[in-house]
């Protein structure tokens, strides 16, 4: 080993860097699996690279020389495969084939060996070539040049080991050494061109992203107003990207006026770091005039010393559509309001109207009953009631539907027993099943409670409604109503099962699933033999709802048909939570009159028109504009005994309180000149009615609707009478004025 040694291989040395330079701007862009063509002028470059390497080598001796091939073809074959090494092998290996002397074929032994080597440690490899360290290119430039200098042992003679003795430490001390420093310097190209690739990707990926979202991007440096606006931010506005090359000056012009302040208050807060991020829904303007609405998400993501935003980035969502769908909802709601507006308002005006004439004719029939008739005559009047009942039934079921629908239905919550309340509207069906032959049966079990708390009058509607039903579909056998208590989760809650079953004609199962349903009957045989609109059961299902239940049926055709419901109640004392959908009230009247649902037997007359008790008389003035309605009700109250004086109007109503001071007024509501809302309050309120102030109004009102009712009572009158006046309760009525 000499000095000369060490200067020939530090000028292989100074190759090896330029050869390391080429690498760096061409070479190393290399990727796996490139075309062939590719591979072979990849080979064919690194080929002549390595003739560039030979033609400056260092002599040792004639025939025998040292250059850096075996770096570049063991570099070759870890880094770029099979097909180029080769190449580069072929190459260099007839290169120095031609350059001949004693060293030939130890020079092509160590090319061959060098590619292979390199090779062996490609396919051998635990992790990609971009993560290799330096210890692994070490160890390949060791592995390399220890079988270089092994292969100097094929030189003839003692040649061998003269040159191992001259060149195994410098051979040893610089080829790893370059093969360590060219192969990171390919790593580090590579990880560089992976993090490249990976980054090219990911902005693909993210650009891809907002295009099929169409959301826009826009990056606002707030020291300079300039803003970046990405493709689909211009696109959302129908602006090309070229065009919107703008500052902040663009994004403010576009603003909707009405919305700019508000947007720029919050950005403010942003940037003064009073919030952590910006979401707001704003409207910008198109290219074409139209205005867009943006959600817009906005973030600060640089801050200098005192916390003021530099950097704010955010995106923005066209959410044109989704708007416009929130404003046909809001106007889709509000004309199903208006809509059920008008519809409730229809109700009640028909309310009214039909009430009106039904009253009159309803007097009129009592009256002509109450008058010398014969037994034809008297059954014809009787008929006559009954229909004149039914279609009053109809008018409060249509009303009854309308009001659960708009969530006026109240429900009342009161002590009540339960058992006799199930006699009573059971006992009603009592002479039909004899009349018919039918057994009708109540069963409560023994676990039921006495006492409940409850809406007693529309859990007697719903069975009442059962029962009617089950009547009318039952011509041999019975029907039995059975009563049995249900677990509830509530302290203090009673849930009770109904079940109404009959052993009538059956249900067809086809309209099983719609039976439900307002204006549905059983069959089209249904409503050809019995009468009915289909309201009950729909009225029905309503009432259970409210009062927190279910309602079901299963019924087979020829078999009969079975109702099940159950409802939530309490135990006399305690109080559960009323369902949500109800509007729990007690009535004003039921506070202050009971009105007993039995007239007391001082009052009964007979039906011979023998008039009542005189002693116990009360002067009664009767406001009523209907003429027919007038003079029934004054018939009646005249036939029990009592002086009656008729007005037309709340007007005359008030010149005869002037002259005198009944003891009950019974007032209609709605009249010509002056209503009787206006008369009541000029009775309650004015000086000059001060002596007659405190005398009873009763409402007699064609509105059903309980909101009318409440308007009634807040404007002074005592108590309501809903048209056709049942004359049951108009005595309960005047009982509790004679008990004042």
């Amino acid at each position: 080993m000499n000095l000369q040694s060490f200067l020939g291989l530090a000028q292989n040395v100074s190759l090896l860097l330029a050869a390391a330079l080429l690498f760096d701007v061409s070479v190393v862009r290399w990727k796996e699996r490139r075309p062939l063509y590719a591979q072979c002028l990849v080979g064919a470059l690194l080929g002549s690279l390595g003739l560039a390497v030979m033609l400056t080598p260092w002599p040792f001796s004639p025939g025998i020389v040292f250059d850096t091939r075996s770096v570049l073809i063991s570099i070759s074959g870890l880094f770029f495969g099979t097909l180029p090494t080769v190449i580069t092998v072929a190459t260099t290996a007839m290169f120095r084939y031609y350059q001949g002397g004693v060293g030939a074929w130890t020079g092509i032994s160590v090319i061959v060996a060098s590619g292979a080597i390199g090779l062996l440690w490609r396919h051998c490899r635990k992790r990609p070539l971009s993560e290799l360290t330096w210890r692994d290119l070490l160890l390949l430039g060791l592995a390399v040049h220890l079988t270089m200098l092994a292969l100097m042992l094929t030189l003839p003679g003692d040649t061998g080991w003269r040159v191992l003795e001259n060149i195994a430490l410098p051979v040893l001390t610089i080829y790893p050494l370059g093969c360590m420093l060219l192969g990171m310097l390919l790593v580090n190209r590579l990880g560089r061109l992976r993090t490249e690739e990976a980054l090219r990707r990911s902005e693909e990926r993210f650009s891809l992203a907002m295009e099929a979202s169409r959301d826009g991007l826009w990056d606002w440096n707030t020291v300079t107003d300039e803003v970046y606006y990405s493709p689909g931010y211009a696109s959302m506005l129908g602006y090309l990207p070229s065009e919107t090359d703008m500052g902040i000056d663009f994004w403010l012009s576009r603003l909707h006026p009405e919305d700019r302040e508000a947007v720029q208050r919050m950005n403010s807060a942003c940037l003064e770091n009073r919030r952590d991020a910006a979401e707001q829904e704003f409207r910008m303007q198109a290219r074409n005039g139209r205005w867009v609405w943006i959600s817009s998400r906005g973030r600060v993501v640089e801050r200098d010393e005192t916390g003021r935003g530099l950097r704010m980035v955010g995106t923005h969502m066209d959410i044109t559509a989704r708007k416009l769908a929130e404003q046909e909802a809001v106007q889709a709601k509000e004309q199903a309001e208006a809509a059920n507006k008008a519809k409730s308002q229809f109700l009640a005006n028909m309310s009214h109207e039909l009430r009106t004439p039904l009253n009159g004719v309803v007097g009129m029939l009592q009256l002509l009953r109450d008058s010398s008739l014969s037994q034809e005559q008297d059954e014809y009047a009787f008929m006559a009631l009954g229909a004149v009942q039914r279609l009053h039934r109809l008018l409060s079921d249509i009303l009854d539907i309308s009001r659960v629908e708009a969530g006026k239905l109240p429900l009342v919550e009161e002590v009540f027993q339960i058992r006799p309340a199930l006699r009573q509207v059971v006992g009603l069906y009592q002479p039909m099943a004899a009349q018919a032959g039918l057994h009708l049966k109540l069963h409560v079990d023994p676990g039921v409670p006495e006492a409940m708390v409850g809406d007693v009058l529309r859990l007697q509607q719903v069975i009442g409604n059962l029962l009617g039903n089950a009547f009318k579909f039952t011509a041999t056998g019975g029907i039995s109503v059975n009563v049995s208590p249900l677990p509830c989760g509530k302290p203090g809650c009673r849930r009770l099962l109904f079940v109404v079953e009959d052993s009538g004609t059956g249900i067809a199962e086809e309209t099983l699933s719609a039976l439900f349903t307002p204006f549905v009957q059983g069959g089209d045989g249904y409503q050809r033999e019995h009468q009915g609109a289909g309201l009950g059961l729909s009225i029905c299902r309503r009432l259970v709802h409210l009062m927190g239940g279910e309602i079901s049926l299963e019924s087979e055709l020829g078999s009969g048909t079975t109702f099940c419901f159950c409802v939530a109640l309490s135990e006399a004392g305690e109080r559960v939570d009323a369902p949500r959908d109800s509007i729990p009230a007690t009535p004003k009247s039921q506070e202050t009159m009971p009105v007993p649902d039995e007239a007391p037997a001082s009052l009964t007359h007979s039906e011979s028109g023998e008039e009542g008790d005189v002693s116990k008389a009360l002067r009664i003035l009767v406001v009523e504009d209907d003429r027919v309605s007038g003079i029934a009700l004054t018939r009646q109250l005249e036939k029990l005994g009592h002086g009656v004086t008729l007005a037309r109007d709340g007007s005359q109503a008030l010149d005869a309180l002037r002259e005198q001071r009944p003891d009950l007024v019974l007032m209609d509501v709605q009249m010509p000149v002056m209503d009787g809302l206006e008369a009541t309050g000029h009775l309650r309120n004015d000086p000059e009615f001060a002596a007659v102030s405190d005398v009873p109004v009763v409402a007699l009102t064609a509105y059903a609707m309980e909101s009318d009712q409440e308007r009634f009572l807040a404007g002074g009158m005592d108590h309501c009478l809903t048209k056709p006046v049942n004359m049951e309760k108009l005595r309960g009525v005047l009982d509790w004025v004679r008990k004042r």
